[in-house]
Formats: structure tokens, sequence, C-alpha cells
């Protein structure tokens, strides 16, 4: 409903004195606002640039490299059934590696389907399902060898986060252990149903394992890709504030892109810098190795890298630093020098990676004062992040930001 029809149920509304139902009660009708939204076309053009340039180029790319992922999974499966299989096993690793770091640039885009169903528009949590780190559970997985739950039909459509992801996929490759990771009294240990599983059986079984869990991370990937293109969120996401869209305002969606760039504060910043270094209390030793991303592959600095080049993408609203994403609003505001001020402290902070020769958990250990080092050059970008930009923007902080002053 729109035009006359719109104007005359206003007009009704405000006779009857119904003027606090009124915008609710137009929006679900498909009216326009009787408002035009103060810089609103400006806002839609910063979510279509990073919508279009920077969010969908990286899903679709990570859906490419997950099915890449499969197939490798499934043919290092094969080739474990009959043997050892080092090669196909390589290929699996280097497969992860590729879709694993592709996946590092969507952690600092999760709006829409990715995004927590109930807090992010068109939220569906596809997110904790592809990776769920740091909420991980080695010793289900292990469990999981044991009883193979993953071959019972609609396993993965039921079972919790911990046993699905690219944390899993992660797990099964690249740790060969022949112990497992649950504590003595484990069920698993204490029947001795781990112990009996000879170690050709324990290969074939992770590999196995594996396979299920890569190919369930490419289903996730391509539904994720679907609901963006053929599900209509980037049009979504792109109207926003116009008639047809579930964001009421445009400024709403980009409270949600914010909420996704404070990935790089909560998580980069807290979980993957000062946990493992000691710098929170979650960790009460001198340094927490435990508590780094990545510690079966290892891959954990080349993370870091790829969170921080996707948070100057969102900046720049595009890879190549097309200046259409949040700096447009800066600049349109007079504050393109915090632009650029922004931007030279995550190149400062992706610079201070390379100063790690070892994997964050070794690093802790042998290189703390780098690794506190590289947490201040990150410090630095999200300080600015949390003051000035929001100030600036008028944006609304994410609940996990609110009360966090360090």
């Amino acid at each position: 409903m729109h035009g006359r029809p719109c104007i005359t149920l206003r007009v009704i509304l405000k006779i009857l004195g119904l003027a606090v139902v009124i915008g609710a009660l137009l929006a679900g009708l498909g009216c326009p606002s009787s408002k035009t939204e103060p810089e609103g076309d400006a806002k839609r053009a910063v979510l279509k640039a990073v919508g279009e340039g920077v969010i969908l180029p990286t899903l679709e790319g990570f859906l490419a490299e997950a099915r890449a992922l499969e197939l490798a999974a499934n043919a290092y499966a094969t080739a474990r059934a009959a043997g050892p299989a080092s090669a196909e096993l390589t290929a699996a690793r280097d497969a992860f590696r590729t879709a694993f770091l592709r996946w590092q640039v969507a952690e600092v885009l999760q709006v829409g389907p990715a995004g927590p169903a109930g807090t992010m528009t068109g939220g569906l949590s596809l997110r904790d399902t592809i990776y769920s780190w740091s909420v991980v559970n080695t010793c289900r997985v292990d469990t999981h060898l044991v009883d193979k739950a993953w071959e019972a039909p609609g396993f993965f459509d039921t079972a919790l986060v911990t046993s699905t992801g690219l944390d899993v996929v992660e797990y099964l490759l690249f740790v060969d252990a022949a112990a497992n990771t649950c504590d003595a009294t484990a069920p698993i240990n204490t029947n001795g149903t781990w112990a009996a599983l000879s170690p050709d059986e324990l290969a074939r079984r992770r590999a196995e394992y594996a396979k299920a869990a890569a190919a369930h991370v490419a289903a996730t990937a391509a539904r994720l890709v679907s609901q963006w293109k053929e599900g209509g969120f980037l049009t979504a996401f792109t109207t926003a504030g116009l008639p047809g869209s579930p964001f009421p305002t445009a400024q709403e969606a980009l409270d949600q892109l914010f909420a996704a760039l404070f990935y790089v504060d909560a998580i980069v910043k807290d979980d993957k810098l000062a946990n493992p270094a000691g710098l929170t209390i979650t960790c009460l030793d001198l340094a927490c190795p435990q508590l780094a991303e990545a510690v079966p592959s290892g891959y954990s600095r080349e993370a870091l890298v790829e969170n921080l080049k996707a948070a100057k993408a969102l900046l720049r609203g595009g890879f190549t630093g097309s200046g259409k994403g949040f700096d447009a609003l800066l600049a349109a505001r007079g504050a393109e020098p915090l632009a650029d001020q922004m931007v030279a402290a995550l190149d400062e902070a992706i610079a201070s990676v390379a100063t790690l020769t070892v994997p964050v958990d070794q690093a802790v250990v042998s290189q703390l004062d780098d690794v506190k080092a590289v947490h201040a050059k990150v410090k630095a970008f999200t300080d600015l992040l949390k003051s000035q930009f929001v100030t600036v923007l008028n944006l609304r902080v994410p609940q996990e930001g609110a009360g966090d002053n360090d």
C-alpha cells in the first residue's frame, strides 16, 4: 500500500489520536515514512558498496573454497580407508587453510543470515554453524570418534555447533595424537572404548568425520550465499529505510554493520590477543597459550591479518580502497582525517603481526612482549572505533561493548 491510501490512513490515525502507532503500522503496510531520514541516500550508498563489494564477494569466495575443502576431505577419507594417505592429507590441509582464511574475512562481516538470530535483522546464526571459535569442545569431537555419531542421519541438523564447523575439521585434519582431550573420568576413558581403537582405525575415523563436517560447512556456506541472493537479504540491506526493507531506517542497518565491525574489539583484541597474552582475568597465569585461536593448524597470525583487512574494507567500502564505506560518511561530516587515522592504525596493526615469528599460542611463550605490542596496535584502532567514530556517526554501541572501557 502506498500513495493516496497511505496518506488517507495516516490522516485517519492522527484524527483518532493514535500517533504513537502510526509509524509502526504504516511501515507494516509498506507505506513510506512521512519524514525523510537524514543522509538516508548516503547511508544506503555505503550499505550498497559494502554489501555488493565486500560481503557478498567474500561469502561467494568462501563457498567456492568450502566446496574445494569438501572435495579434498572426501579424497583424503577415500585414500585413508585404503591405507596411509600423506599426499591427500596435505592437500586437505592446504584446502582447509584457504577456506579458513577466507572465512576470517567473513568473521568481521556478520550481518544478516550469518549473524545471531534474534539480534541481527535476518539473523540465522549461520556463522556459529560454520565456525564456533572461541566456543570449542574437542572432547566432544573425540567422543564422536568413538560413537561415530556423525554417521547418524540428521546428525548435523541437530548437533551442537562444537561438533559441526571449521573448528572440527581443523582438529580432525591437524591432530593425530594417540590420546584424547577428555578428562580421565570421561566414559570413553573409563570404559576403555577409546583405548580399543587402533591407530589405523582412529586415523580412518578422523578422516571420515572430517569429510562429513567439511560437507556440512559447504552446505551451510551455500545456504548463506543463497540467503543473500535468492533470499533477498542483499536487497533488504541495501534499501534499508525504504518501503519493503525489514530495516526501518538506513541508520539501523549501519548500526548492525558497526556491530559486525566491533568484532575487532571484542574478539580480535580481547579473545585472540589479550586472553592468551594474560592481559585479562580470563587468564590467571603469565600467559595462556591454550586460549589462542587455531592452535591445531597454527594459522592464528594469518587469521589476525585477514580480520584486520576486513575491517579496513568496511571503512573503505572495498578491498582496494574505493572511499565508499564508512569513510564516505565521515568525510561528509568533515571527519575525513579520522578515517585516514583509523586506516593507518589498521595498517600499523597488520604490520605488527609480522613481528610474530611463530603462531600466537607459541608467541605468548617465546615472544610475549611482541604479542602485547600487537594488542596495543589493535587497541589504538579500537579506541578510535569506540570513541570518535561512534560520536561522529551517531552509532549504537553493541551490547557486548557497553561499559567496555579498555
